[in-house]
């Protein structure tokens, strides 16, 4: 699985357009835009899956809540 998220991260370009993905688990997790989604899987080699932002951003992971517009470290 990773492999496929390094690859796409690869040729990925950034757009700064704010997504949420959601893994097996349910967890929910903000993302800075969807490339950022593939890094981290490949670093980290999780399974986000694109989803719904929720409107309550508090439920989002707390190691990537929102700061502003934008979804931080």
């Amino acid at each position: 699985m990773g492999a496929k998220w390094c690859s796409m991260a690869k040729v990925c370009n950034h757009d700064r357009v704010p997504v949420c993905g959601v893994n097996h688990a349910g967890d929910i997790m903000g993302f800075r835009d969807l490339c950022d989604m593939f890094d981290f899987n490949c670093i980290r080699r999780r399974n986000y899956k694109q989803t719904a932002c929720p409107e309550d951003k508090s439920v989002l992971s707390v190691s990537r809540r929102p700061t502003n517009s934008y979804y931080d470290d």
